[in-house]
C-alpha cells in the first residue's frame, strides 16, 4: 500500500514537473549526509546516519522539489519529521504515551537497520525579491508521504503537511536567514502527535577572494510534538565554501540543548545548480 502511494506521488510530481521543466530556468541537485546521536527520552543513546538526495526545478519565481532520505539507525524509536529527528517511540510509542514525569523510556539493544524514509514534496514561490537578489521573502508548502511504516522506526506511518516562510538578506559580506514553519502531523497508532512549529535563524559572514568562504552561527527551535515534553532547541556553527559558480559545500555542527534534540548533529551538504538544459556541462 505504501509503495503504491509513493509511486502515485512520484507520477504526480512528474506530471507537475513536466511543463515546468520545459520552461525552467534552473535545476539544482543537493546531497546532504549527516549523523546525529543522543539519549533523547530514552535510557540509552540512539545514533542515526542519514543521506538525503534532493532535486529542485525552478521556473521564474516558482520552485518544485523532492527530497528522499535514506536512514541507518540503531533503534526504532526516532522518526524523521520536517527534516529533523524526533523521539516518538516508533513501535514502542505507547511507552512514551504512558511515561510518568521525567522517567526515561527503556530501549532494548538493537542492531543497525537501513530504511528508505518518507519522501517530501515541496512547492515554493518568492513573495518579494529585490532586483539584485540581496533580499528575498518566500513561502513553501510541503507534503511528507508515508513510505516508511511505523515498524521501521524512522516513519510515523502518516501523511504530514507543512507550510513555511523564508526570509534572507545579504550585504557587505554579511548575511542572515530566517526560516519558520507550521506542520500538521498525522498520529502514530499508539500516540497522538501535536502539530509542530519550527524556527531557524542563521547569521554569518563571507570572506576570502570573491567571498568564496563563509562562516555562520545557527539556532534552531521546534515545539514539542508529545504532550508534557520539552520543546526542541539546538545551537551550532557552520562553514561553507563555493567550489564553483553554481556549486557549494557546507559543513555544520549542532549541539542539542533540550531532551528532544540529539546531543550533537553533524551535517555536510553539497549543492550543484545549472540552467535548465545545461546539466552535466
Amino acid at each position: 500500500m505504501r509503495l503504491r502511494s509513493l509511486r502515485r506521488s512520484l507520477v504526480c510530481l512528474a506530471v507537475l514537473l513536466g511543463p515546468s521543466a520545459l520552461a525552467a530556468q534552473r535545476l539544482e541537485a543537493a546531497v546532504t549526509a549527516g549523523v546525529a546521536s543522543g539519549d533523547y527520552l530514552f535510557t540509552r543513546g540512539v545514533t542515526s546516519y542519514t543521506l538525503v538526495g534532493g532535486l529542485t526545478v525552478s521556473a521564474d519565481r516558482w520552485r518544485l522539489g523532492l527530497e528522499v532520505p535514506l536512514v541507518r539507525q540503531d533503534a526504532t524509536a526516532v522518526a524523521w519529521v520536517a527534516g529533523m529527528p524526533f523521539p516518538v517511540g516508533g513501535p514502542d510509542a505507547a511507552q512514551l504515551r504512558d511515561r510518568l514525569g521525567e522517567t526515561a523510556v527503556p530501549l532494548a539493544p538493537d542492531g543497525y537497520r537501513t530504511t528508505l524514509a518518507d519522501p517530501t514534496f515541496t512547492v515554493g514561490t518568492d513573495l518579494a525579491l529585490t532586483d539584485d537578489g540581496s533580499v528575498r521573502l518566500g513561502i513553501v508548502g510541503a507534503v511528507k508521504v508515508p513510505a516508511a511504516g511505523v515498524e521501521t522506526g524512522v516513519g510515523t506511518g502518516a501523511t504530514d503537511v507543512g507550510l513555511s516562510g523564508h526570509w534572507s538578506a545579504m550585504g557587505n559580506r554579511s548575511f542572515a536567514v530566517v526560516d519558520f514553519g507550521y506542520w500538521w502531523l498525522g498520529d502514530l497508532p499508539d500516540l497522538a502527535l501535536d502539530d509542530l512549529i519550527t524556527g531557524r535563524f542563521t547569521m554569518g559572514r563571507s570572506f576570502g577572494e570573491m567571498g568564496r568562504f563563509s562562516a555562520m552561527l545557527r539556532w534552531e527551535a521546534a515545539t514539542a510534538v508529545i504532550p508534557q515534553v520539552d520543546p526542541r532547541y539546538s545551537v551550532g556553527v557552520g562553514m561553507g565554501v563555493a567550489v564553483a559558480r553554481e556549486e557549494s559545500l557546507t559543513l555544520a555542527v549542532d549541539r542539542g540543548t533540550s531532551e528532544t534534540a540529539p546531543d550533537w548533529r553533524l551535517t555536510m551538504r553539497w549543492r550543484h545548480g545549472v540552467p535548465a538544459g545545461g546539466w552535466g556541462r
